[in-house]
């Protein structure tokens, strides 16, 4: 779990450039047909289109694991 969080950390701090007048957030997508979640990285600029890029992808198919993965990396982001 903890090696996931900072698989996640890694990528998003490449990618998050604290630019004015854009958009960033986190979405995890469940692929209940390969029984995985997917966490993608979105940015938008005021008045461009979206911008998606995968983060990683969560093998590991429980609820429970993926609660505390969202805990862990609300603690470590500390974003709204």
């Amino acid at each position: 779990m903890n090696n996931d969080v900072e698989i996640i950390m890694e990528r998003l701090t490449l990618l998050f450039k604290r630019q004015s007048r854009t958009r960033y957030w986190l979405m995890i997508a469940n692929d209940p047909y390969d029984q995985t979640y997917n966490v993608f990285f979105n940015s938008q600029r005021a008045n461009e289109r979206l911008q998606s890029v995968p983060l990683h992808k969560l093998a590991h198919y429980d609820l429970a694991d993926l609660e505390t993965l969202l805990k862990a990396l609300r603690q470590k982001i500390k974003l709204t």
